[in-house]
């Protein structure tokens, strides 16, 4: 039986520093990354996007963006294969939906939630090296400076904060908490315990 790894929480978290130490443990796991996915699905279904929305960002459509997941998810657990999703900053009906659907197809969800200090994420989204990349962020237009581009990242992780539900344990087949990065071994460790390679 394959699982879905679930890491979430705010930007600079730890997230996909995390999803890419699993990535070099076992070629049995397949890491689908948001942003990827969006510039995936916008270069090759640029007519599925374009007509799902009207918006500037074509894969901003909440339901072209969980069909394109599914269908991803669907494929990788019938070829046996593990999943981590890097970047799975929803709220709580969109979590519970993905859990249905993954226990739907039998199989188990983990959650790894990145409980980092909101001063610590401030301080990383200020030294973080996004500005080289305007298509990183969906909400960001075009930026005329970098001191601008900072400012809407914090802006941003501020948007997150208020808007986002944490998750509970009660939400997942398995929930771990990092706290300060300091335990990710650990929580990394007893994750691939968890999981048949």
């Amino acid at each position: 039986m394959s699982v879905v790894i679930l890491l979430t929480w705010l930007n600079h978290s730890g997230k996909s520093t995390f999803a890419k130490e699993l990535d070099n443990f076992s070629d049995n796991i397949m890491i689908i990354e948001n942003d990827l996915r969006r510039e995936f699905a916008e270069e090759h279904y640029s007519i599925l996007c374009e007509r799902s929305t009207q918006k500037e960002r074509t894969f901003d459509d909440p339901d072209l963006r969980a069909f394109h997941l599914k269908t991803m998810m669907k494929f990788w657990l019938q070829h046996d294969v593990n999943i981590c999703l890097a970047n799975c900053n929803s709220n709580k009906s969109y979590r519970n939906d993905l859990v249905n659907y993954i226990h739907s197809l039998w199989h188990k969800a983990i959650i790894v939630y990145f409980d980092i200090n909101y001063n610590i994420l401030n301080e990383r989204a200020l030294v973080a090296d996004n500005h080289k990349n305007p298509n990183l962020y969906v909400w960001v237009d075009r930026v005329t400076s970098t001191e601008d581009w900072k400012q809407r990242i914090l802006n941003n992780l501020e948007w997150m904060k208020k808007n986002y539900e944490k998750p509970t344990d009660d939400e997942w087949d398995h929930f771990f908490c990092i706290k300060d990065n300091k335990n990710s071994d650990k929580i990394l460790n007893k994750i691939i315990s968890l999981i048949d390679w």
